[in-house]
This record gives C-alpha cells, structure tokens and sequence, in this order.
C-alpha cells in the first residue's frame, strides 16, 4: 500500500470527451452459426481493409462535403454500427 510511505494523494480521472452507446445485438446461436460460415469472407474483408473494419471507408475528402452530405453519410452507418 501507498498510504503509509505519502502524505498526499491526488487521483485526476478526464472524463471522455465524446461517448455514445454502442450498437452491439444479442447474439443467439443461429447468429453465431451465420457468422462463422462466412468467416472466411469476413477475413478476406478484414485482412484487405484499413484498420481492419469489414467494410470500405467514405474516400472523399469530410471537409470537401457539405453538411448535408455529412449528414447523410452518417445516417446512412449510423444504424449499421456494431461488432460483428
């Protein structure tokens, strides 16, 4: 233990700056099933795209949008954000 040899302890803890809540679904055993028939695609997938995401990144330039096009972008993922 610490507090025996100090006189002081301070604990600073930052708060996130940004959180939302995570779209992870219940997964059943015919959800498990699914996945892993097609896990050799899904790491064909993972192993070419960046970060290792099974899915492709917008490629234009975010500041090249306009905010209406930003906007549709994100509702477009928005309901697809999850682990899988």
């Amino acid at each position: 233990m610490i507090a025996s040899e100090v006189k002081e302890f301070k604990v600073f803890q930052r708060a996130a700056q940004y959180a939302i809540p995570m779209r992870n679904p219940a997964y059943f055993d015919a959800d498990r099933f699914a996945w892993r028939a097609r896990y050799p695609e899904v790491m064909q997938k993972v192993l070419t795209k960046f970060g290792g995401f099974d899915h492709d990144l917008e490629h234009r330039a975010y500041r090249d949008l306009t905010p209406g096009q930003r906007v549709e972008i994100l509702e477009q993922i928005w309901p697809d954000i999850e682990l899988r």
